[in-house]
């Protein structure tokens, strides 16, 4: 009868660091995937020090100019694992909306689904307004 109280604080001493690392688990994982993030940015970083320079939002892309900008953030989520699409196709749809957002999430921003001055800080270290 005396096992059992043994068992239970012998059971608690082990499953306590477990669950610790846990949270330490998460806080690795959600760097890692800050650092994919940049190096994605690196691979696809054109001349300027900062590839993104506009505000995207649902809807660009479709013939206002912005197909460029909308393909690097595509990019970006595509070599993030945020976005599934065979390639980058410069319409900022709901596809790319809810990989943003859920990109957004992963790093503290707020889920809006715009790409905006946050999103640029965030990748770049820089807030360009435009």
């Amino acid at each position: 009868m005396k096992k059992y109280p043994f068992l239970l604080l012998l059971a608690l001493l082990i499953v306590s660091p477990l669950a610790g690392r846990g949270a330490t688990l998460d806080q690795l994982q959600a760097q890692l995937t800050k650092l994919k993030a940049q190096i994605a940015i690196l691979q696809n970083r054109p001349t300027a020090d900062c590839p993104f320079d506009q505000n995207l939002s649902l809807g660009n892309g479709d013939g206002d100019g912005l197909s460029s900008d909308v393909v690097l953030v595509q990019k970006f989520l595509r070599a993030s694992g945020y976005l599934d699409i065979a390639g980058p196709t410069g319409y900022f749809g709901r596809l790319t909306m809810g990989a943003l957002k859920h990109w957004q999430r992963d790093n503290n921003l707020s889920a809006s689904g715009i790409f905006g001055a946050s999103e640029r800080l965030a990748l770049c270290g820089q807030i360009i307004n435009k």
